[in-house]
């Protein structure tokens, strides 16, 4: 963000909106999808980006600062398998009611997520929401 932006460019997702749950996938009794829902009160686009966490749950495996590379960025949620160490998933259809899918983690891992939603994505008028849940 350009710091002459207004002071209002990002703005915390209503918690009681957001939604995640654990899906067991039938016939991979180690793997799980994610499934995360939020609202936001403007149409913006869905972004959802993840770290698996240490056993000890002190510490992430993955990486942030990679996860926000292009090379693990998928655009498409209609994939078969995720990363179980990281990645980010973004849909760009404009919606106030969203939904993101991570697709054959590890069940036995805990993760960390960072869900966005921008609205006027790369311009001076860029507004996001966001907000972080942790050991999902």
């Amino acid at each position: 963000p350009n710091s002459a932006w207004p002071t209002d460019w990002f703005k915390d997702i209503d918690p009681g909106s957001i939604e995640v749950e654990r899906i067991d996938i039938p016939n991979l009794p180690l793997k799980i999808d994610i499934k995360i829902t939020w609202t936001t009160p403007e149409a913006t686009n869905s972004n959802v980006a993840y770290v698996k966490k240490s056993i000890d749950g002190l510490s992430n495996i993955g990486s942030w600062e990679r996860v926000y590379n292009e090379n693990v960025l998928r655009k498409d949620t209609n994939i078969d398998k995720n990363d179980e160490v990281e990645g980010r998933i973004i849909k760009s259809t404009l919606v106030t009611s969203h939904e993101i899918i991570l697709k054959g983690l590890s069940k036995y891992d805990k993760y960390d997520l960072r869900i966005r939603s921008i609205k006027n994505p790369g311009t001076d008028e860029e507004i996001i929401w966001g907000a972080m849940k942790k050991d999902v």
